[in-house]
């Protein structure tokens, strides 16, 4: 699928973040504003030594028939890059379980390789960063992946509050 060398990495960057996670109730019971809301998450894991990096290809397939959507119905992809053939290489793998992600909806913004990787509040980059990309856009919905050591992965899906309220209210 690709190549992989010294070369080919994110690098590491300095960083810091903070995500605030709360119910609806205690955000009301607070007087805060969903940025975004976590509708779901998938979290998966494979042989480390046949599917290391895999995460995306693992996750998004059962995160996206969980919820009843395809990828063209996800607005914003934000997928964590190891790599540069790791996204690669998982979009190869998703293509072919006919998941076909369109490329001008990925890390519009730039991803791990282009703005760093700051180990330890990467994924609070990555959901800052949809979460934003949601609210300029208007998108309903957006995916953030990534892989973790010993072949995990993550997929999470958000949704857009102001198109989760309007399709509520119709």
């Amino acid at each position: 699928f690709g190549l992989i060398t010294p070369r080919s990495p994110s690098f590491l960057t300095d960083g810091a973040s903070a995500v605030v996670l709360l119910e609806r109730e205690q955000a009301d019971k607070f007087g805060s504003h969903a940025s975004s809301i976590v509708r779901d998450y998938v979290y998966g894991a494979a042989d480390p030594l046949e599917s290391l990096l895999e995460g995306p290809a693992i996750t998004v397939p059962r995160l996206l028939e969980r919820n009843g959507l395809s990828a063209r119905d996800v607005g914003v992809w934000e997928i964590h890059e190891a790599f540069a053939a790791q996204v690669v290489a998982n979009l190869k793998l998703l293509a072919q379980q006919k998941i076909e992600i369109p490329l001008e909806k990925i890390n519009v913004w730039g991803g791990s390789l282009s703005i760093g990787h700051p180990f330890g509040a990467t994924g609070g980059r990555l959901l800052t960063t949809a979460t934003r990309r949601l609210e300029m856009s208007g998108e309903r919905y957006a995916v953030v992946t990534g892989c973790a050591a010993g072949g995990t992965g993550g997929a999470i899906l958000l949704e857009n509050p102001l198109s989760s309220s309007l399709s509520a209210s119709r």
